[in-house]
C-alpha cells in the first residue's frame, strides 16, 4: 500500500510541476496578458526571448493555442508575414495535429508547399493526420493529388476509395494501369470531369501511350473535350460528328447532357443534335432538346421538349427550370405568357425562381397598357410569387388608370403588399408613405449568438491580423453573426473600402419588414465626400441626396474605379462627356478620379440634363443620365400621357428601371437619416406627380 501511495505522491508532485511550469496564466513560460496585449498591436518582440526549437523538442508549440482556440493558425500567419516560412508551415502542422481549424490548416499548407513542388513533404504531413483520424473526406482529395504529384500514384489510388473524383485520383488510375474501360473511369470521364479536366486526361494517356486501350466512344469524348478546350470551333463541330450519346449513357450520365449543351448550339449542326436528343426519355436530353431547338429559333419543338421535360422532372428544381424555359419562350407575348403563368404559378417550388422572367412581364404589360391581363394575373402573383415580385406587381397595379375606381378594402390590400417588401427597399419605402406610415428605425442593434464562422474571423483580430480577418471574411458572410458583419462593415469603412463595406452591410439588412437599426443603415448609406457634395449641389441646383444616391449607384464612393465601358470615378462619366462639361466650365483636362473635380463636372452635368427641353424632371435626368438622353427621347415618345411613375415601369431597359428606383431609395435613406427630411417629400422631388397620389389614394 505503502508503494502505491509513494507513486501516486510522485505523479502528483510531476503533475504538479508541469502544471505550474505550464500554467494557464503562462505561455512559453511568457506572462498570457502580456502576450496577448503584444499580440493584439502586432509586437512580435517577445518572441526574441522564446526558444522555439526548445519548445517544439518539449512539444510545447501548441501552447500559443490556449491564448484562443486555433492559436497555431493564427500565429503561422504572424510568422509567414514576419519571413518565418519553416515555422509557419510547423505551427501549421501543430494546428492540424492538435487544434480546431484542420480544414484551414490544410489549405494554408496546401498553399505554401504546392507552388513550390513540396508534394512529398505535404503528403507526409497529411498521411501522418490521416493516420491518426484528422482529415476530413474533402481533405483526402488535397491527400490523392498531394501522393499523385510526389510519384506515389499506387498509395495514391489506396485512398482514392471507390470512385474517381478528382483529377489527381484519375491520374493515378491511369498511371496505375488501371482498366480504362471500366465503371469507375468511365463515371469519371462522363459523370464528373470538366472539359478542361477530360482534355489534361487525353495528354496523360498520349504521354502514357494508352489511347489505344481506350473505346471508340470514351476516345471521340476525350478528343472532343479536348477541341473545346482548344477553342477550335471547326475542330469542335469535326468531334462532334464522331462521338454519340446512347440512351443507356444519358440515363446514367446525365451531366454529360448539360455539359454538352453549349458546343452543342454553337455547332453547324445544332438541329441534328437536338433531333437526336428529343427521343431519348431523360430529363436532362429532352430538356437540352428543347434549349437547342430556341437556339435554333424552332420555338414549336423548344414547346414541345420543355412539356416532356416538365413530365419527365424528377425533382422540383427539375420541373421549375422546365417552366421557366417554357414561360421565356414566350416573354414577347403577353396574353399567351400570363395564361402560362396562371398555369404554373401553383406548381411552383421555388418563387424566386421566377423572378426576372415575372419583372420583364410586368414592364410588358404596363408597356403596352394591358391592365386586363395585370388584373387577371395579380393574384396569383400576391399567392405564389415571392414579396418582392408581389410588391412590385402591387405597385404597377396602383399605378395603373382602372385602379382609381378601386375600392378602399382593396386599396388597404396593396398597399399591406408593398410594404411586406424587404425593408428600405423601393416598395416598402412607397408602401409606409402611401399608407401614412412612420418608417421604423429599432433603437438598437439585436444581439446574436456566436457562430463558427465568428470565432475563426475573430482570431485573426486577437492576433492583430486585421487585413487576414477582412480578406477571410470573403465567401463567409453567409455564416458570420450580424454583429461581427458590422464589425466588419465599420472596419472596411474607416480603411475606405466603401464598396465593401456596403456589401457586408447589405447582409445587415432583414429579408422582411423588420425596423432597420439606424447604425446599419448608416453602414449600407455612408455619408461620404459630404461637403463637396452639399457645395455643388446646391451650387448646381438640384437635392445633394440625389447626387449622394447617384455616386452611392454608381460608383459605391470608389473615386478611382473605371467601369469595363470606361467610365470614370465617383459619378461615373464618360472622358468625352467630361472632357466636353470640363471645357464648359473653363477646366483644362480633368482628372476624374480626383472625388471633388468628378463631383463638380458630374454635378454640371446633372444640371446640363436638367436643362434640356427633352428632361422635365429629376427622374426623367436619372433616366437619361442611365439610358442616354438619345433613349429617353425615344421612350417619351412610345409612352405618352403616362404618369413619371408608370413611365419608369415601362422602360424597356431593365438595367435602366432598376437604376431610377435605386437611386430614389438611396435619396430617401439619406434625406431621412442624415437629413430628418420627410420621405414623401423626397420622393416628390423626383416624382412631381407624387402628391397627387397621396390625394388620390387619401394621404
Amino acid at each position: 500500500m505503502k508503494k502505491y501511495l509513494s507513486l501516486f505522491l510522485l505523479y502528483f508532485i510531476f503533475f504538479s510541476c508541469q502544471a505550474s511550469e505550464h500554467g494557464s496564466d503562462r505561455v512559453w513560460d511568457l506572462d498570457v496578458s502580456a502576450l496577448v496585449e503584444s499580440l493584439r498591436i502586432g509586437d512580435l518582440a517577445f518572441l526574441d526571448n522564446v526558444d522555439l526549437y526548445r519548445m517544439d523538442r518539449k512539444n510545447r508549440l501548441g501552447e500559443i493555442s490556449r491564448i484562443r482556440e486555433g492559436g497555431a493558425l493564427y500565429f503561422s500567419h504572424l510568422l509567414g508575414e514576419k519571413g518565418e516560412r519553416e515555422w509557419q508551415i510547423r505551427f501549421l502542422e501543430e494546428e492540424l495535429t492538435s487544434g480546431l481549424y484542420k480544414e484551414e490548416a490544410v489549405r494554408e499548407l496546401y498553399s505554401l508547399l504546392s507552388p513550390s513542388g513540396e508534394w512529398n513533404r505535404l503528403s507526409r504531413i497529411l498521411l501522418n493526420a490521416f493516420d491518426e483520424g484528422r482529415l476530413t473526406e474533402e481533405l483526402v482529395d488535397v491527400l490523392i493529388e498531394a501522393l499523385y504529384e510526389s510519384g506515389q500514384s499506387e498509395k495514391a489510388l489506396q485512398y482514392a476509395g471507390e470512385q474517381l473524383l478528382t483529377l489527381p485520383a484519375a491520374k493515378a488510375y491511369v498511371k496505375g494501369r488501371g482498366d480504362l474501360s471500366s465503371d469507375i473511369f468511365l463515371h469519371y470521364i462522363y459523370g464528373r470531369a470538366s472539359f478542361s479536366e477530360a482534355a489534361a486526361l487525353f495528354s496523360l494517356l498520349e504521354a502514357e501511350d494508352r489511347l489505344s486501350e481506350l473505346s471508340g466512344s470514351s476516345a471521340a469524348y476525350l478528343e472532343l473535350a479536348r477541341a473545346i478546350v482548344s477553342g477550335n470551333d471547326s475542330l469542335v463541330d469535326q468531334k462532334l460528328d464522331l462521338f454519340s450519346i446512347s440512351p443507356g449513357m444519358a440515363e446514367m450520365y446525365p451531366s454529360l447532357i448539360y455539359r454538352l449543351r453549349i458546343p452543342q448550339m454553337q455547332s453547324s449542326r445544332t438541329g441534328i443534335w437536338a433531333a437526336k436528343l428529343s427521343v431519348i426519355p431523360t430529363f436532362e436530353a429532352v430538356f437540352t432538346a428543347g434549349r437547342l431547338y430556341r437556339s435554333e429559333k424552332k420555338f414549336e419543338d423548344a414547346d414541345l421538349m420543355f412539356r416532356n421535360a416538365r413530365d419527365l422532372a424528377g425533382s422540383p428544381f427539375e420541373r421549375d427550370r422546365s417552366w421557366w424555359y417554357l414561360m421565356d419562350l414566350y416573354s414577347s407575348n403577353s396574353t399567351y405568357l400570363n395564361g402560362l403563368i396562371e398555369e404554373a404559378a401553383p406548381l411552383w417550388s421555388d418563387p424566386f425562381y421566377f423572378s426576372d422572367i415575372l419583372e420583364e412581364h410586368l414592364s410588358s404589360l404596363a408597356a403596352e397598357a394591358r391592365w386586363d391581363l395585370l388584373e387577371r394575373i395579380y393574384p396569383f402573383i400576391t399567392q405564389y410569387g415571392d414579396r418582392e415580385t408581389a410588391s412590385a406587381y402591387s405597385w404597377v397595379r396602383f399605378l395603373s388608370p382602372p385602379f382609381r375606381r378601386a375600392g378602399e378594402a382593396e386599396r388597404r390590400f396593396v398597399l399591406s403588399i408593398l410594404k411586406e417588401a424587404p425593408a428600405f427597399s423601393f416598395y416598402s419605402i412607397l408602401g409606409h408613405v402611401l399608407s401614412g406610415d412612420v418608417i421604423l428605425f429599432a433603437g438598437a442593434a439585436v444581439p446574436a449568438e456566436e457562430t463558427y464562422d465568428d470565432r475563426y474571423i475573430q482570431g485573426f483580430f486577437q492576433f492583430g491580423l486585421d487585413e487576414k480577418a477582412l480578406e477571410n471574411s470573403r465567401g463567409r458572410e453567409e455564416g458570420l453573426s450580424k454583429p461581427l458583419l458590422r464589425i466588419l462593415s465599420e472596419k472596411e469603412r474607416d480603411r475606405g473600402d466603401f464598396l465593401r463595406s456596403i456589401q457586408l452591410a447589405s447582409y445587415l439588412m432583414p429579408d422582411d419588414d423588420s425596423p432597420v437599426p439606424i447604425e446599419d443603415l448608416k453602414l449600407r448609406y455612408p455619408l461620404v465626400f459630404h461637403e463637396q457634395i452639399e457645395q455643388y449641389s446646391e451650387e448646381y441646383g438640384f437635392p445633394p441626396e440625389i447626387l449622394q444616391g447617384i455616386i452611392r449607384t454608381e460608383s459605391a464612393f470608389t473615386h478611382d474605379i473605371i467601369s469595363h465601358a470606361g467610365a470614370v470615378g465617383l459619378s461615373q462619366l464618360m472622358p468625352e462627356t467630361a472632357a466636353d462639361q470640363a471645357r464648359k466650365l473653363g477646366m483644362g483636362e480633368p482628372d476624374l478620379t480626383d472625388p471633388e473635380t468628378n463631383i463638380r463636372i458630374g454635378s454640371s452635368y446633372i444640371r446640363w440634363i436638367l436643362d434640356r427641353p427633352w428632361s422635365d424632371n429629376l427622374s426623367q435626368m436619372l433616366v437619361a443620365y442611365n439610358g442616354g438622353g438619345g433613349n429617353l427621347r425615344k421612350w417619351k415618345r412610345m409612352f405618352p400621357g403616362y404618369s413619371d411613375e408608370l413611365f419608369i415601369e415601362a422602360l424597356p431597359y431593365k438595367e435602366t428601371r432598376n437604376y431610377v428606383k435605386k437611386v430614389l431609395t438611396s435619396s430617401v435613406v439619406y434625406g431621412a437619416v442624415y437629413g430628418e427630411d420627410d420621405p414623401a417629400d423626397i420622393i416628390g422631388k423626383i416624382y412631381p406627380d407624387f402628391d397627387s397620389l397621396l390625394e388620390i389614394h387619401g394621404n
